[in-house]
Formats: C-alpha cells, structure tokens, sequence
C-alpha cells in the first residue's frame, strides 16, 4: 500500500508540473493553422501528443515504468519504445503546424534516446562464453527495437520531407527539417553504440574461446534468431511489402488500370522471405529498400497524374519495378544454401522465360538469339517497352506486345 501511495503521489506530482504549461497556454488562445492533408499512412498512433493537457501525465507514467524495470537491456528497450511514441508525436504536431508542440516532442524523443544510451552502456560484459553470449543476446534485443524505430525514421522523414514541408509555410517549414534533422542525430547516435557494445562482445568471445572466425559467426546467428532479431527484421520486410501491396492496389482501383505484374512480384518477394537464406541483415535490407521504392513510385505516379504524365509514370513504374524484383530475388538466391539454391534458380529463370514470352525486358536474362546466345535481339529486348496496357497508348490504340498499335478496326481502313 505504501509503495501504491507513492507511485500515485509521484503520478500527480508529475502531472500537475506537466500540466501548468498548458494551462498558461489556455490564457493566450490563438488561431488554429488548418492542418496539412496529406495520404494516409499506417505508421502508427502517437495516442496522446503534445498539445494536450493528459501529455504530461503520460510522460509521469512512461517515467515511473522505467523505474521499475530493472533489466538494463529490457530498460534500453523500453525507453527507444517511448522514443518511437515521440516520434509519431512529432509527425502529427508537424502536420497540424503546432512546431512549439513539436519541438517539445522532439526533446523528449532525445532524452529517451539519452536514457537509452546510459542503459546500454551499463550492461555488464560477460566474463566467460555463457556470460558474454547472454550479452550479446540483450544487446540484439535492444538493436531489434532500435532498428523498429529506424525504419519509423525513415518512413516520418519522408513523409515530412516530401508531403507537409511543401505545404507549410517557409518559416515553418525550416522549423520542420530541423526537428527532423534533431531526430535523425538522435537515432544515429544509440545506433553506434550499440554497434560498438556489440562488436566488443564480440570480441571478447572470440578471445574467451579462441574459435576461429567462421564458427564465431555461425553462434552470433544462432544468437540473433534466439534473441528475436532475425524475426524482427524479416516482419519490418514484409511490412514494407504490405504497405507496397497496399499502395498498389488502390492505384490499380482508382484509375482502373492492370498491375497484376507488380503485385504477382511483391508477392514473389514476400515468399522469399521464408526461405532459410543466410545474411538476413542485407536480404531483408534490400527487400525493404524494394518495397519503400514500389511505395515510392506509386505516390509518384499520383502526382504524375495530377501533372498530366501518368503514361510515362507508369509505364516507369512498371519497368522499374521488374527489374528491382529480379534484384531482389538474386541476393535472396546468393544467400541461400546449396543443396537449395539450384532450385530457387530455377524459379528465377522460368519467371525470366515468361518475360521473354511476352516480348518484355526481363533484367540479366538471355535473348532469343539462337542457340541462346546474346545478340542484337537481346539489345532490343531491353529497351522499355513503349507500354503494358491498352490505357497506356493514345484513343484508338491498343498494346500489343510493348508497342501502341492502330486497333484493328483502323487498321483496317488505313489499308
């Protein structure tokens, strides 16, 4: 009961100093900015943000748990999940022009990443193979939450950069890149150091059990799906590919248009994510990269839309699409073991084959010169298709394999 009174005290004394700043704002009320619109992105919910009155309180809480947990990996982990709260905040205060707001989410967003840091820095090195494995175990937990958070940063910075900063005012905007930037300096920083804390585990047990490099690396695998970082970064893939997916899909609604190609490939790539390949740090790295670009591209295309360029955006779109798909399934291939790579470059060429078919550019395939040899055909096969779709040429005209021809019921009466 003692112990119940005071976490309630601290709670209201916390909350109450959280408050009065708040409270002097209410005296001195101003004019709401009309919030920036902008698409709709599944980045998650801030829940409560700066501008109100419960921010405070909120904090007291976050405070008093910290205190409680006395794992220091679990406390390092804990304190980047609030850091990633202040992350959204700072997004949505930036988007509804509240910059005094933001930046006060950006401060906060920088002492959790402090109190991080401190946590990791304290975790004990082990002094025997056990202990230091156990260590390396908590700093892979702490990086799995980090690296959450790190493609959170790259998702908030992208949509600020690209989607508000041009529709605020100029001195706002400047406000917005440099909270923004304060974001970025903070991530980078807990970034190094868990690097270094981990490269210095490491070492030690490297020099603990003076095994050779090669079977050094295959127990810092075995560590890192043990410690569910491996997992982690496999899930963060397969997000990108689902808001990719997404992005696509309501593309292909709005403006009635085939892109089942670029859908078959995401689905493609998501698959290729449950094949037990090697380096899982740089596949998954490159199947986000390939996600975030299909993402990338299908918002470009709105704005294409919008500035009269949609044939050439998305016949770009396509094209671009194909061959980042082809890049991803060949690291997936070098990284998987070989008693099953054959197998997986089997699937690669068949896809390949099915391009050729159609008469489009399949990337780093052959062309149909004879006995398979490369040739002038095959210089022609990788120029861009002219179009994928019948929408894609001009009133009258139809696709007909990558080229815009007359229909024929105007060919017929131009001969």
């Amino acid at each position: 009961m003692k112990i119940l009174g005071i976490l309630l005290a601290l709670v209201l004394v916390t909350s109450i100093f959280g408050f009065s700043g708040f409270a002097l704002a209410e005296d001195e009320p101003i004019e709401a900015a009309e919030p920036v619109e902008i698409e709709a992105e599944e980045i998650g919910d801030p829940g409560i943000t700066p501008d109100s009155a419960l921010w405070g309180l909120d904090r007291a809480l976050e405070r008093i748990s910290l205190a409680l947990t006395f794992n220091r990996a679990a406390k390092a982990k804990k304190g980047l999940a609030h850091a990633q709260e202040r992350l959204l905040e700072v997004k949505v205060m930036i988007q509804e022009r509240k910059m005094e707001a933001a930046e006060e989410a950006i401060t906060e967003h920088g002492k959790a990443f402090g109190k991080a840091k401190k946590e990791i820095e304290e975790i004990e090195d082990g002094e025997s193979e056990e202990g230091t494995k156990e260590t390396l175990k908590e700093i892979m937990i702490v990086q799995d939450e980090l690296e959450e958070h790190e493609d959170q940063m790259e998702l908030v910075d992208e949509i600020v950069t690209q989607e508000i900063i041009p529709e605020l005012p100029e001195d706002e905007a400047e406000e917005a890149k440099k909270i923004i930037a304060r974001a970025i300096v903070n991530t980078e920083a807990v970034e190094t150091q868990v690097i270094t804390k981990k490269d210095n585990a490491k070492l030690m047990l490297k020099a603990i059990t003076e095994k050779p490099e090669a079977e050094i690396e295959e127990e810092i695998e075995e560590i890192e799906e043990e410690s569910g970082l491996n997992t982690g970064r496999k899930n963060r893939a397969r997000k990108t590919i689902e808001r990719a997916r997404k992005k696509i899909k309501e593309i292909k609604e709005e403006e009635n248009i085939n892109l089942d190609e670029i859908e078959y490939q995401l689905d493609e790539v998501e698959e290729s994510l449950e094949e037990d390949f090697e380096d899982v740090e740089n596949v998954t790295e490159e199947v986000k990269e390939y996600g975030n670009n299909i993402s990338r591209l299908a918002r470009q295309l709105r704005i294409a839309k919008q500035e009269g360029n949609f044939t050439e955006a998305h016949q770009a779109l396509v094209t671009a699409a194909r061959s980042q798909h082809f890049a991803v399934l060949e690291r997936v291939k070098e990284n998987l073991p070989e008693h099953v790579r054959e197998k997986f470059e089997e699937k690669i060429q068949a896809m390949r084959q099915k391009l050729e078919e159609k008469n489009l550019p399949a990337p780093g395939g052959k062309g149909k010169g004879q006995d398979g040899e490369e040739g002038n055909e095959t210089e022609e096969e990788e120029d861009e298709p002219e179009c994928t779709v019948d929408a894609d040429c001009e009133e009258g005209q139809v696709c007909v394999e990558g080229e815009c021809e007359e229909s024929e019921d105007e060919g017929n009466q131009s001969e």
